[in-house]
């Protein structure tokens, strides 16, 4: 794991100097291409060389931000390698142009570049190299001997209107790429005064960042603007991370209304209604693409929970999404409490057996093993069965020598908090979770651990005693906490996306800055907890307790707060747009 991340931020960094350094990387490459393997000249005799280095670099772009993300890359590079059958590319010429692109690199980076970067850059293409062949594969082959133009594509639409509103697209986005340094910091300029109630979803983001992948957004919807396949790879999962940041399909609307805005002042010239509405439809799509999800099925069971989710200003029952489990057929909490409470003689049957004297169990089995012999004279197939056992001394030396072994539970929990304490200071600790989670399955509290900037996204700590522990900063996404006692626990600006805290005790716990978009909060008390400049857009707060709760410059858009115990002065605090109210009405105030 270590040397994967070193292989990635030595990528990371070097490619940081690449767009730091003066000079056309992508251009040289392709110099050095038709050079060293001229037979690959015709693929490119349709197509603009300059364009055409232009489209490389956002790939490398793409591929070097999305380096911690592989399935967003596999959803973007299987296309890519489907495509590139089209275009006359075969498997042998894959090597010839990694090879071309390593020695450019190493060109323009001189000095920099250490056999070090040199092997991780190597192992990079090597694997984007085996994900395109991928998509190659299940490509149907088709080998034309040239390069088609990007007019000459399959895809084309076969709509005159469809084909004119493309073409003005891409034209107007010559403009732009002339002009893209003052282009992306106007766009937020624009956005933040048509809506500056959106500017909390970047809190503390670098904009300059934000803006280099703007561009490259808006880069990869011209490009493929005439293939929805990939529009749908590219931006399906972007849409779920933005979803995860707390951005509800109103965003989508703001976004667009500043984009348009920023385009027709770059593009005064060439602005028109055909360009406009060419625009609209273009980045409609892409929205679609973006906020699209999977139908929910409304399953409600007689006298089980129910879940409430908010979709729009629709509310539909459902019960909660499956989590990471142990095994492939796992059973809900509230089933796993069924189970439990029909074994709660059993339990309280084992957990005498460990508490009492040897003595006195040794004396009750005895008794109990007479009194079946005694039953057994009288009883034949009970008399079959004592037939068949051992003596009784054997039975209670077997018995006895399990009672004996006291201490076994005892070593395996010291060893569970060895390796929890041995993970202090490491971010990302799988031995860690199993440790938690089988503290937590044998009842052993966990308050007060300390467990800062840990990574526990899926962690499940269903009835676990959290109270006054610190996990400020940590990654709790798709963790589960039913029931849970988490009073006064400390989790500012840690990531709660997708949790589940149901009915869960958070009486004055610490969301400071935490990022809780869709988590569910339903029938918790949460009375007197801080939620100052948390995001919790999109959760559910369903009849919880928020009594007290400090709700100032919290984002809570699109929320769920039915039947939920709150002082409405206080809430008003909040960012509330498309939120539900205690009421059931939903809020369309403004902030």
């Amino acid at each position: 794991m270590e040397a994967e991340l070193k292989r990635i931020q030595l990528v990371e960094n070097s490619f940081e100097r690449i767009k730091q350094k003066e000079g056309n990387l992508t251009l040289q490459f392709y110099q050095k291409l038709f050079e060293d393997a001229p037979q690959l000249k015709p693929l490119f005799q349709n197509t603009s060389i300059e364009a055409q280095s232009e489209k490389l670099l956002d790939s490398l772009i793409l591929l070097v931000e999305n380096l911690r993300q592989p399935q967003v890359l596999e959803s973007v590079l299987i296309p890519l390698g489907k495509n590139h059958v089209k275009y006359g590319v075969h498997n042998e010429h894959y090597p010839i142009i990694g090879q071309c692109l390593i020695e450019s690199l190493a060109d323009f980076l001189q000095e920099e570049w250490t056999p070090e970067v040199e092997k991780a850059w190597e192992t990079t293409l090597g694997a984007v190299v085996e994900v395109m062949l991928q998509g190659a594969a299940m490509a149907t082959p088709e080998v034309p001997t040239e390069m088609p133009n990007i007019k000459q594509k399959k895809s084309l639409p076969k709509n005159t209107q469809q084909v004119e509103y493309h073409e003005f697209i891409e034209r107007c986005f010559q403009n732009i790429k002339q002009q893209k340094e003052a282009f992306v910091p106007r766009f937020f300029e624009n956005l933040f005064e048509i809506s500056p109630e959106i500017k909390p979803l970047f809190g503390q983001a670098d904009l300059g960042k934000q803006a280099d992948k703007l561009y490259q957004s808006l880069s990869l919807m011209v490009e493929n603007v005439r293939d929805t396949e990939i529009l749908q790879s590219v931006f399906g999962p972007l849409g779920e991370k933005y979803k995860a940041y707390g951005v509800i399909e109103q965003h989508y609307h703001l976004v667009g209304k500043a984009l348009i805005k920023t385009l027709e002042d770059f593009n005064e010239k060439q602005w028109g209604p055909k360009t406009e509405k060419a625009w609209q439809e273009t980045y409609g799509k892409v929205v679609e693409i973006m906020t699209q999800e999977e139908e929910i099925t409304a399953i409600v069971e007689e006298d089980e929970d129910e879940f409430v989710k908010s979709d729009g200003e629709r509310i539909v029952v459902t019960p909660p999404p499956p989590k990471r489990g142990r095994s492939k057929n796992k059973l809900t909490y509230t089933q796993k409490r069924q189970l439990k409470t029909n074994k709660n003689i059993f339990t309280m049957l084992v957990n005498w057996f460990w508490k009492t004297p040897k003595w006195v169990v040794g004396t009750i089995a005895t008794v109990l093993f007479l009194i079946l012999t005694g039953i057994g004279q009288t009883v034949e197939p009970i008399q079959i069965i004592i037939d068949t056992l051992e003596p009784l001394s054997i039975f209670l030396a077997v018995l006895l020598f399990v009672k004996d072994d006291p201490e076994r539970k005892k070593q395996f929990h010291y060893q569970a908090w060895s390796i929890i304490d041995n993970a202090s200071g490491i971010e990302d600790s799988q031995a860690r979770i199993i440790a938690l989670q089988d503290l937590c399955d044998d009842g052993v509290s966990l308050a007060e651990i300390e467990l800062k900037g840990a990574r526990l996204n899926g962690i499940e700590l269903n009835g676990v005693d959290l109270s006054d522990a610190n996990l400020s900063k940590a990654n709790l996404n798709n963790s589960e906490f039913f029931y849970a006692d988490l009073n006064n626990i400390n989790l500012s600006k840690s990531k709660c996306v997708g949790a589940t805290f149901y009915r869960t005790n958070l009486g004055f716990s610490d969301f400071r800055k935490a990022n809780c978009s869709s988590t569910n909060f339903s029938k918790s008390n949460l009375m007197f907890a801080e939620f100052a400049k948390g995001n919790f857009s999109g959760a559910n707060f369903s009849f919880a307790k928020l009594k007290g709760v400090n709700f100032e410059g919290a984002y809570l858009s699109g929320a769920n707060l039915k039947g939920a115990e709150v002082d409405m002065e206080e809430l008003r605090k909040a960012y509330l747009v498309n939120a539900i109210m205690p009421d059931g009405s939903l809020y369309k105030g403004t902030d």
